[in-house]
């Protein structure tokens, strides 16, 4: 006897697989809805500041947070700050790198 297609239940199948996305590309979509990648890549670069600059710099950093795209760094002296504003462009660069596209606009030393 000739079995009987049924176009029904090969569109069910199709929608539950469709529907078994990784949790990734979940994680990703709600992110995307929600708006929330700038503030995703903003941790992550504060996240990445001890990997950059070092742990010496990272030690005698007090406080770092981003603000309209500008990142502000309390440092504990005031050598470290002139010899890091020398570097500032490489710093930014480096930064950036870290998330791939261009977040920083501005790095100021406090």
């Amino acid at each position: 006897m000739k079995k009987k297609y049924n176009y029904e239940l090969e569109q069910r199948a199709n929608l539950r697989n469709n529907e078994s996305n990784p949790v990734s590309r979940i994680v990703k979509e709600l992110i995307e809805h929600y708006h929330l990648q700038d503030r995703f890549d903003e941790l992550q670069i504060m996240e990445a500041w001890n990997e950059v600059l070092g742990n010496t710099v990272a030690r005698r950093t007090k406080k770092i947070y981003i603000q309209d795209h500008i990142l502000f760094a309390k440092l504990e002296s005031a050598s470290l700050k002139q010899e890091l504003l020398m570097a500032k462009s490489r710093i930014l660069t480096d930064l950036n790198k870290i998330v791939g596209k261009e977040v920083l606009l501005d790095l100021i030393f406090v």
